[in-house]
């Protein structure tokens, strides 16, 4: 039932144990094995996509709490695919200027998880994101723009209340 999930499987016990073991991975067989887990990656999404268009026209629910009930099926799969590209790539970097940009929203990240809520739903970031779409720009576009757009404000509250911090 949905009144009882595991401990075991909860997000909460999860992705701390998951974030261990890919930080401490070996990055080297992880990345002769990428390409596959972003076929795998893609795949989910892909089968994700239409149980989600099949339930809101069908169904006719269109809630966003519903259709992420596909989409996080497989968020485990994109989280592990996203991470080790990030450690694979951003382990490259020679820069140490970008290593500090990095640093600096990566610090930010708990800060954007506590602050996101607020700011997505704020007056003028939802008639930024409505204007983009009655402006012709594609939902899906809209949407990415209207997130990297609350990523970035929240990163920078959050890197401003830390600079102050000290």
């Amino acid at each position: 039932t949905d009144a009882f999930s595991p401990w075991i499987t909860s997000t909460v016990f999860l992705y701390p144990v998951l974030g261990h073991y890919l930080h401490n991975c070996n990055l080297e067989k992880a990345n002769k094995y990428l390409y596959c887990l972003w076929i795998f990656n893609i795949v989910t999404i892909l089968i994700s996509e239409p149980m989600v268009t099949y339930e809101s026209i069908v169904e006719g629910v269109l809630s966003e709490k519903d259709s992420q009930q596909f989409i996080s099926s497989f968020v485990v799969v994109n989280t592990i695919t996203v991470w080790l590209t990030f450690r694979i790539v951003f382990g490259r970097i020679k820069s140490a200027k970008v290593k500090r940009i990095i640093a600096l929203f990566g610090s930010a990240t708990f800060g954007v998880y506590l602050l996101h809520p607020l700011v997505l739903e704020s007056k003028w970031i939802v008639m930024l994101r409505e204007s983009l779409t009655r402006y012709g720009m594609p939902r899906m576009i809209a949407c990415f723009v209207w997130v990297m757009v609350t990523f970035i404000f929240t990163s920078l509250i959050t890197i401003v209340f830390n600079e102050i911090n000290g």
